[in-house]
Formats: structure tokens, C-alpha cells, sequence
């Protein structure tokens, strides 16, 4: 049943049979499609996950059934596994072929992993991901391009309601402190910004939106002004407000909201 939820909201994403007017419509459905291909993963990942980041040269033989597996969620959870293994040769190559997968969502999370790798022949095989047919495929690459641009914290913040305390904790974005994967990603989402796909456009403003860079700002000002669907334009507005809360050091904001 998951296997054909998934595929059928797939190719609704694909087909752009999304209105572009819903706000938020085509990026939520991305976001639900892969919360799908996790949950329908999740006992296949189980059983493989003794093999996330293994050094073992016999991992990638033993995927191999996974990966000519007709079921979407052995590909997708096997292509998960070699993407932590990208330092045995055979397993670059598994991922390789895994990218030119004939299922948007396998090929996508195959994007992921080759997004920010140190090995020439992956980094090349993810720009070219660039112009995959699916628009799913290539809001993968945004989703994993904004995952180079920022580490993650969790904070706990107090608040007073109605005379009572109340706790909660939010996951708070930081610049990544490692500036060559931090440039690479955000040189990715400047491309991306230019995709042709709505929702693969707003997935790159929401990452350009935690960079915190003068050159992310001037890139969503930009945007702004030739930018007409509804569901991106709400996306730069957010941008330009998470931007002007916490620009890059020494960076003058002019920009005014009303």
C-alpha cells in the first residue's frame, strides 16, 4: 500500500498536477512523499542499518539484491546505505548506477548523498542531476544542498502563558563552519533558484534563508523581482525576514518589509 501511495503522489509531483496557487502545496507534497518512503523503509532499513558507514569491501555484493529489488523501498534503503560508503570504489559505483535509476524517488535519494562528496566522479554526477526530469529528483538536491550550508542545534526555549511556564525545544540553524562545503552548497542553491519547477525554486529560498551571507541576500532580493507564483513569493518573503533577523556580520540590510 505505501509502495503505491508513494509512487501515485510522485508523479502528481512530476506531472505538476499540484496548483502552483496552493501555498505551500507542491513543497508539503515533497515533504510528505519522502515521510513516505521513510516509513515505508523503515523495516527494510532496520535489517540494513548494521551497514550504514561500513568499511567492509563485501557490504556493497551483499546490497546488490536490494538494488534490482522491484520494490521502491529496498532500491531506496540500499542507495541510502552506499551513500555512507562512498570510500570503498564499488560502492561509488553501485551509487552511480543507482542515480539513473527509471524511479524519481530512488534516483533522489541517490541526489542526497552525492551532494557535498569529496570524489570527482560523485560531485560531477550531482551537477548533473541538475537537469533530471523530476522535479522531486532536483528538490532532493536542494533539501541536501541547504544540509551543507548550516549545522543544526536544538535549543530549549522558555515562555510564560498564562501565568504558567512553558517549555519547548526548536531546532535552531548555524552557518557550517566548514566554509568550503558551506560555499558548495550554496552555490548549488543558486542554481536551483533558477530551476523551472516552483517547488524546487522555494526549497532553494528556504535554504538560502538560514545562510546568513551577503551574497544569499542579494540572491533573494533578486529573486523577488521577477519571481510571479504565489508559493515561491511567500517562500522569499520568509527568506528576507530570517535574513534580516540574523544577517552576516558587517552586512547593512535595507530591505523593508512593509
Amino acid at each position: 500500500m505505501f509502495e503505491q501511495l508513494i509512487a501515485r503522489l510522485g508523479r502528481a509531483l512530476d506531472e505538476q498536477k499540484v496548483p502552483d496557487a496552493i501555498i505551500g502545496g507542491q513543497s508539503a507534497l515533497l515533504a510528505l512523499i519522502m515521510s513516505l518512503v521513510c516509513a515505508a523503509c523503515q523495516t527494510t532499513h532496520e535489517h540494513l542499518s548494521k551497514y550504514y558507514r561500513s568499511r567492509d569491501p563485501d557490504v556493497p555484493r551483499k546490497l546488490a539484491p536490494y538494488l534490482s529489488s522491484g520494490a521502491i523501498d529496498s532500491r531506496t534503503a540500499a542507495v541510502h546505505i552506499l551513500g555512507s560508503m562512498q570510500g570503498l570504489p564499488e560502492a561509488r559505483e553501485m551509487l552511480l548506477a543507482a542515480s539513473r535509476d527509471r524511479e524519481p524517488l530512488v534516483r533522489g535519494m541517490a541526489a542526497r548523498s552525492m551532494v557535498g562528496s569529496v570524489h570527482s566522479n560523485i560531485h560531477s554526477r550531482a551537477l548533473e542531476m541538475l537537469s533530471d526530469p523530476a522535479p522531486s529528483v532536483r528538490g532532493q538536491l536542494a533539501d541536501a544542498a541547504f544540509g551543507c550550508t548550516v549545522v543544526t542545534t536544538n535549543v530549549v526555549r522558555q515562555r510564560q502563558l498564562h501565568g504558567r511556564d512553558h517549555w519547548s525545544l526548536e531546532r535552531q540553524y548555524l552557518p557550517n563552519p566548514n566554509q568550503t562545503r558551506r560555499q558548495e552548497g550554496e552555490r548549488l542553491l543558486y542554481r536551483l533558484c533558477s530551476d523551472e519547477a516552483p517547488e524546487v525554486r522555494a526549497a532553494a529560498v528556504r535554504g538560502l534563508a538560514h545562510c546568513g551571507s551577503e551574497s544569499a541576500m542579494r540572491r533573494v532580493l533578486a529573486m523577488l523581482k521577477h519571481e510571479a507564483v504565489p508559493l515561491v513569493r511567500f517562500r522569499i518573503l520568509q527568506a528576507l525576514q530570517d535574513l534580516r533577523r540574523t544577517p552576516a556580520p558587517g552586512l547593512a540590510l535595507t530591505w523593508d518589509p512593509e
